[in-house]
């Protein structure tokens, strides 16, 4: 019987429940697992030249947060967890599992997308393949990941002029002090760490990590937004203190126990007295943030990222330092407000909604153009109908420019993606409305939305609509409604650059810095190739093409029938990938 989409999910997702990592016990597989992800950091990121966009960490974050709540589920729990000391190391296992997952969340990205009606796709033997629909511009559609790449890379650069070369601290003076520090056979040096090595460190992660963007002084539970940044801030030097002087040791001693030790584990109560150390707040604040941290596993969908601490019965957290001073802190902070409490959350995307409008309604010059933000419309009766974000007038040319804006949170799954594409959609609907407003009584739309200076309609030359997102842009159904969708970040630089310059010009040139992202993609396109527990998933991608199945040796190496299959899944290769063999995989 010729297999289905469904059929194939189930076999993907016995595969998964049958690794072997689910064999061992909780704190083993657990600190496995991390401990394979730190020797990832190890071998692709040099914290001192600063955090890079490395798509490696990308997939093992995502590897980590597929596996780690199933291993809560599915591995034997241990009556009582001595970790570090006798616990048998298996990370043979966890590198299978973690690589694994690498592949099987492609297969879950793809299946759901397929769902959503965004891929189409096509069964043959053990091939799957999808494609986006017929006139879908494949640029365009994945023009949101080479943006976060681009905003990535500005920030590095920005980090790196401001930051790493006038450090308070020389940096040969920081690794003087971790040397000696490593030469003193100290393991755990968190209470003990030099202030010239922690400074240096906080300085790097302020320099890398986003500033608040919505007001400080918001407040939820005991604590407001700009002392948890504080917080992590300091929580997440720390964490860069412990790393930094791990990889001084590895220099000197085994690797394989350097990494080892790079994996902490604390109760609560400590992590707290740990912070508080440098940070001028209380106690009791402290616990209720670091509580935040821990990985709820009563939810629907626990978050390793934005719930980075490991529970470890019976009163233990694990840490895997990489984790905290690699993430986003007001992105890890937003979403756990929107699991926990949704009301506040949605008062907080609202002023950042607001704060938005203001953003990009200063982005014009007030001494060339008329500009007003966050105007409410009302009509003859002064019932309020809708609303204006941004609207611009260009006296000289006679031009309006009425913008929608968007600010949503980066998507990281397909039903997320899903999410923001609505919230993109219904934009474009409502500035759309608005330019109807407009025509169908010019005066009155205009009175309404500009109360500093009076505009007569027939002022008014012609009409422009645009929607303004950061965060997310759209994909596939919105590229066909007509409104262009532009990224914040990207029309910002443009304005920049543009001085004189009258409204449509402006934005024929963020139009047209868009559509040069989307042609580099275009150019790159390629069909990505997954195997995994033996399927062989064919989906569109983009990236720098290099030749298939290139070995130093000229010859691919030899897998033997009865060894494990190098896809990760656990099973023999004769019985998983060895079907599919005389396929390339080029993947990740």
């Amino acid at each position: 019987m010729e297999e289905t989409f469904a059929d194939i999910e189930k076999d993907i997702d016995k595969a998964f429940r049958a690794l072997p990592i689910f064999k061992l016990p909780l704190d083993v597989a657990l600190i496995d697992c991390l401990t394979v992800f730190q020797r990832t950091m190890f071998e692709t990121v040099d914290i001192r030249s600063f955090l890079p966009f490395d798509a490696a960490i990308v997939h093992f974050k995502e590897a980590l947060q597929i596996l780690v709540p199933e291993l809560y589920r599915n591995c034997p729990t241990p009556r009582l967890a001595k970790y570090p000391f006798n616990t048998p190391r298996v990370l043979d296992v966890a590198q299978q599992a973690l690589i694994f997952c690498t592949h099987y969340s492609s297969f879950i990205h793809s299946f759901t997308l397929h769902h959503y009606g965004w891929f189409e796709g096509h069964i043959s033997d053990n091939i799957v393949s999808f494609s986006y629909p017929e006139g879908f511009n494949f640029g365009l559609g994945q023009l949101n990941l080479r943006l976060h790449i681009h905003r990535e890379e500005k920030k590095l650069r920005q980090a790196r002029e401001t930051v790493l070369y006038p450090l308070s601290n020389p940096p040969e003076i920081v690794f003087k002090k971790l040397r000696e520090m490593v030469q003193s056979k100290s393991r755990y040096i968190l209470h003990s760490v030099p202030d010239e090595v922690h400074t240096a460190h906080l300085e790097i992660i302020k320099a890398g990590m986003p500033v608040p963007t919505i007001d400080c002084t918001s407040k939820i539970g005991s604590y407001t937004l700009g002392q948890y940044y504080d917080f992590w801030c300091e929580f997440a030097a720390l964490m860069l203190d412990h790393y930094s002087f791990c990889r001084e040791r590895s220099t000197v001693e085994d690797i394989n126990q350097v990494i080892a030790d790079s994996i902490l584990s604390f109760t609560v109560d400590e992590i707290v007295t740990l912070v508080t150390r440098r940070l001028g707040l209380a106690a009791e604040i402290v616990k209720d943030m670091t509580r935040e941290m821990v990985l709820n596993l009563n939810v629907k969908r626990p978050d390793i990222l934005i719930q980075p601490l490991l529970p470890l019965p019976p009163d233990k957290v694990l840490i895997a330092p990489s984790l905290i001073f690699t993430a986003n802190w007001e992105l890890c902070l937003l979403r756990n407000w929107s699991q926990r409490y949704p009301d506040i959350y949605s008062r907080t995307i609202a002023q950042k909604k607001s704060s938005l409008a203001n953003a990009v309604g200063t982005l014009f010059d007030s001494r060339r153009f008329i500009v007003e933000t966050n105007r409410k419309l009302k009509d003859e009766h002064g019932i309020e109908v809708g609303d204006v974000d941004v609207a611009v007038f260009d006296p000289h040319e006679g031009c309006l420019a009425l913008f929608e804006v968007k600010w949503i949170l980066e998507a990281d799954s397909a039903r997320e993606s899903k999410a923001a594409e609505d919230q993109i959609l219904k934009g474009i609907k409502q500035v759309k409305d608005n330019k109807a407003r407009f025509e169908s009584d010019p005066q009155h739309f205009l009175d309404s939305v500009f109360r500093q200076r009076r505009l007569h309609a027939p002022d008014i030359k012609c009409v422009i609509i645009a929607l303004v997102g950061n965060g997310d842009i759209g994909g596939d159904q919105s590229q066909h409604e007509g409104v262009p969708v532009f990224d914040y970040d990207l029309t910002s630089e443009v304005i920049n650059e543009l001085e004189g310059c009258s409204i449509e010009k402006i934005l024929s040139s963020v139009s047209e810095r868009h559509n040069a992202f989307a042609k580099e993609i275009a150019q790159k396109e390629c069909v990505m190739k997954v195997k995994a527990a033996g399927y062989l998933l064919q989906l569109p991608g983009w990236g720098d093409t290099q030749p298939e199945d290139s070995y130093e040796s000229g010859e691919p190496p030899k897998i033997f029938r009865t060894a494990p299959c190098p896809c990760g899944s656990g099973r023999k290769y004769k019985d998983c990938c060895k079907r599919i063999e005389q396929y390339s995989d080029n993947a990740l």
